[in-house]
């Protein structure tokens, strides 16, 4: 279970940098055609329809600014070499948990499927 949680980590910590960045493009795309919409209010429906199908086609197509994605990658992970405990040492399981980017990356996939 620990190699999996690890392992989800790694991925979404990979995936993070990639998904801020859509974010924040969208928000940008948005923001830019509300305030064309509301500058020419006094347009046809049919020019600021336009305007907004051009904003919709722009957010579904992939980023064209040069965005490093981590899915072009191999992602590497690296254990620590484990050591035989002394025979009077009790073995004491170490939890790890998901990061707030794993979270992120399941509520994300949850929604997309």
């Amino acid at each position: 279970m620990n190699g999996m949680i690890h392992s989800l980590n790694a991925v979404s910590a990979a995936w993070a940098p990639w998904i801020w960045g859509a974010t924040w493009r969208l928000f940008v795309v948005g923001a830019g055609a509300w305030f064309l919409s509301w500058l020419l209010r006094r347009h046809s429906a049919r020019f600021l329809y336009w305007i907004w199908f051009i904003t919709i086609v722009q957010v579904f197509l992939p980023p064209r600014w040069p965005v490093k994605l981590p899915l072009r990658e191999p992602v590497t992970v690296s254990f620590p070499a484990v050591l035989p405990l002394p025979q009077s040492a009790e073995a004491v399981p170490v939890e790890e948990h998901l990061s707030i980017w794993s979270v992120l990356f399941l509520s994300w996939l949850i929604v997309v499927v």
